[in-house]
């Protein structure tokens, strides 16, 4: 698939709905109709301030301009796969499978001594995996590109890391700014403010800032924004151009 094209397409199909002309959408981004025509016709690949500038102007989710992405189901456990062998096989057969998972069974069981392998539940279900939506890594440090891939990827986490509250996508912690409490390598949950959400002073949030991404605490005040890390050894960070500052979404966990 040319990405270039499904999201000129995605841009003409949303201008029309709208019922804006090329020029008219033109004016609203401060930019020519031929840059409109060449986005459309994907001869020139929107960048991702423009996508979000057409979000914002359409009032949909920035997601609306890639493919729709369907989760991968979670894979067939082993309890599944042997279950479905049993079925077909006769009745002595099953007797013979029946007896060697009772052995095994019996193994497990055994004093700890005697068998250090036992599985306790909680092992068992931090197994356990479940599919999430992902967009790559984001920076605790100096920020990195967000959203420059051509689409998410499926990643599988424990379930016992999911959290309660919704959320719409994971991202992978670069750097280890917010240390103690989010390690280099950890994933984190985000809602989206692609729709909409209320900002609130000391929230744990992912920014878009100078074409940058952060995930940092945001404080507001009245003369300035500042983003701050939980690791002390990196300064704050004050945002001198509000213009240029958009919160993408909380972190729920």
């Amino acid at each position: 698939m040319d990405l270039s094209k499904y999201i000129g397409g995605k841009i003409k199909f949303y201008r029309e709905l709208n019922n804006l002309t090329q020029d008219d959408l033109a004016e609203e981004l401060n930019t020519t109709r031929q840059s409109i025509s060449r986005y459309e016709n994907g001869d020139r690949k929107a960048n991702q301030d423009v996508l979000f500038e057409l979000a914002d102007l359409f009032n949909i989710s920035i997601n609306k301009f890639f493919p729709e992405i369907k989760l991968v189901p979670p894979l067939e456990t082993v309890i599944d796969k042997t279950t479905s062998i049993m079925r077909k096989l006769d009745d002595e057969r099953q007797k013979l499978v029946y007896k060697c998972a009772e052995k095994q069974l019996a193994e497990q069981t055994k004093p700890a001594q005697q068998s250090p392998k036992i599985t306790d539940i909680q092992s068992y279900k931090d197994e356990k995996k479940r599919a999430a939506e992902g967009y790559g890594a984001v920076s605790a440090g100096t920020g990195e590109f967000l959203f420059g891939v051509e689409r998410a990827e499926t990643v599988y986490l424990p379930e016992s890391d999911f959290p309660d509250e919704p959320f719409d996508y994971v991202l992978k912690i670069n750097g280890d700014s917010m240390l103690p409490t989010y390690k280099d390598g950890e994933y984190i949950f985000v809602k989206s403010f692609s729709n909409g959400g209320h900002v609130r002073s000391g929230m744990l949030a992912i920014v878009l800032y100078e074409s940058e991404v952060y995930f940092k605490k945001v404080y507001l005040k009245d003369e300035c924004i500042t983003l701050v890390s939980l690791n002390k050894e990196y300064a704050d960070i004050v945002v001198t151009d509000p213009e240029h500052f958009k919160v993408l979404g909380k972190v729920v966990s």
